[in-house]
C-alpha cells in the first residue's frame, strides 16, 4: 500500500535523502578547505581544517609575530650596544697608549731626578767632610744639627728603578686600566722629600761654613807668617794650636798686664804671662783637662797651681789665696782649682796666668778664644 505510514511504520526514502543532504552541508560548514595549487603538473593539494582550529592558528601566528618583533628589537639594541662597546674599547686603547707614554715619560723624569739628587747629596757630603776635616784640624767640635738629618738613605738606584714598566693593571668597570705602580710613586715622593730636606739644610751648611771661615781666618792670624805658605807646617801649627788651652781662667777677666816686656816696681823685665785683675776670692778655673803637677807656695808666685795638658802644654795660675787641688789630681776644663788673692810678689788681688809649650812660655792671648 502507498501513502504515509504511521508512527511505527518505515521512513520514506525521500525523507532519508533530505536528512543526508542536511548532514553533509552541516559537515561542510564546520570545516575550512585550503587548496594548494603547484606550478608544476602535479595535482593540487587540499588541506581541510576544522573551523575550531582557525582561532588557534591565528593566535599562534600572532604570538610568532610578536616574538619575532621582540627578537628583532632586542637584536638591533644589542647590535647598537656592541657598536658602542667597540667604540669605547677603541677610545680606551688610545687612552691607554697615551697613559703608557705619560708613565714612561714620568719614569724618565724620576730617574733623572734620582740622578740629580744622588749627585747633589754626594756634593753636599763632600762639603760636610771637608768642613769636618777642617774642624778636626782646628780642634773645633762639629755643630749640632738643628733639624732632621739629611744623611743619604739607602734608596733604589736609578738602574733598579728602570726595571719594569711601572704600571699596575687595576680592574675598573669590567676592564683593566693601567695605573702607575706604588713603588714608582713612592720613589718620586721620597726623592721630593730628600730635595726639600737638602734645600732646608743648605742655609744651615752655608752659615756653618761662614762661621768656619771666620774661625779659620781668626786662627790663621795667630799662626806664624812663615808657616802660612807651607801646608804641612800650617797643618801642624793649626793642630798644635787646636790642642792648646783656649778658655779664660776667671770671669770677668780684665787684663791689667800683658805678655812681654814691662816695668814693674822700677825694674824693666819680661812678663811671661798675663795679669787679670779680679777681687779676692774669685773662683779660678782650669782652662783645659789635665793633671795637677804642683799646688803650693812657689816663691814670688805665692800660692800657685800648675797643670800639665796634652800636646806639650802646661798652665800656671799664681797669687791665689786658697788652693782647691793638690798634686796628682785630674781636673776637667772649668773645674775650680783655687780662689784668687794677692800672695807672693803682688801689688793687689789678681790672677797671674801663663801658658807653656814644651816648658817655653807663650803668649796666652794667642790661644785664648774671645768671649
Amino acid at each position: 500500500m502507498s501513502g504515509s505510514a504511521g508512527p511505527q511504520g518505515p521512513v520514506p526514502i525521500a525523507n532519508l535523502s533530505r536528512r543526508r543532504g542536511r548532514v553533509q552541508r552541516t559537515r561542510k560548514r564546520d570545516a575550512l578547505t585550503i587548496l594548494l595549487v603547484p606550478h608544476s603538473e602535479r595535482p593540487p593539494v587540499s588541506l581541510r581544517l576544522p573551523y575550531w582550529l582557525v582561532p588557534l592558528v591565528s593566535i599562534g601566528l600572532v604570538i610568532v609575530a610578536v616574538v619575532a618583533v621582540v627578537f628583532a628589537v632586542q637584536y638591533y639594541a644589542m647590535q647598537h650596544r656592541v657598536n658602542e662597546l667597540l667604540a669605547e674599547q677603541a677610545v680606551e686603547r688610545v687612552r691607554q697608549r697615551e697613559m703608557r707614554a705619560t708613565i714612561l715619560s714620568q719614569q724618565d723624569e724620576v730617574r733623572s731626578l734620582s740622578t740629580q739628587v744622588e749627585g747633589f747629596k754626594a756634593e753636599l757630603l763632600s762639603v760636610r767632610r771637608l768642613s769636618d776635616e777642617i774642624r778636626d784640624i782646628l780642634g773645633i767640635p762639629a755643630p749640632t744639627p738643628a733639624g732632621p738629618s739629611t744623611t743619604p738613605s739607602q734608596t733604589p738606584s736609578p738602574a733598579s728603578e728602570s726595571q719594569g714598566t711601572g704600571e699596575t693593571p687595576v680592574p675598573m668597570g669590567g676592564r683593566l686600566v693601567l695605573q702607575p705602580s706604588s713603588r714608582s710613586m713612592r720613589v718620586a715622593v721620597e726623592r721630593g722629600n730628600e730635595v726639600v730636606g737638602m734645600r732646608s739644610a743648605v742655609p744651615a751648611e752655608m752659615q756653618s761654613l761662614q762661621e768656619l771661615r771666620q774661625l779659620v781666618l781668626e786662627r790663621l792670624s795667630r799662626i806664624q807668617q812663615d808657616d802660612r805658605g807651607n801646608w804641612e807646617a800650617l797643618q801642624r801649627d793649626l793642630r798644635q794650636w787646636a790642642a792648646a788651652p783656649h778658655a779664660w781662667p776667671v770671669y770677668p777677666h780684665p787684663i791689667t798686664s800683658e805678655f812681654g816686656y814691662r816695668e814693674f816696681r822700677g825694674t824693666y823685665g819680661f812678663h811671661y804671662g798675663i795679669d787679670l785683675g779680679v777681687g779676692y776670692g774669685t773662683p779660678v778655673h782650669a782652662t783645659k783637662d789635665g793633671t795637677v803637677i804642683s799646688a803650693g807656695w812657689q816663691g814670688t808666685f805665692g800660692l800657685a797651681v800648675e797643670i800639665a795638658h796634652d800636646a806639650g802644654y802646661s798652665t800656671l795660675y799664681a797669687h791665689n789665696s786658697v788652693l782647691r787641688v793638690k798634686a796628682g789630681d785630674r781636673v776637667k776644663a772649668g773645674d775650680v782649682i783655687a780662689l784668687s788673692g794677692s800672695t807672693g810678689n803682688s801689688t793687689g788681688p789678681h790672677v797671674h796666668y801663663e801658658i807653656h809649650l814644651y816648658n817655653t812660655p807663650v803668649d796666652p792671648l794667642r790661644y785664648i778664644d774671645e768671649g
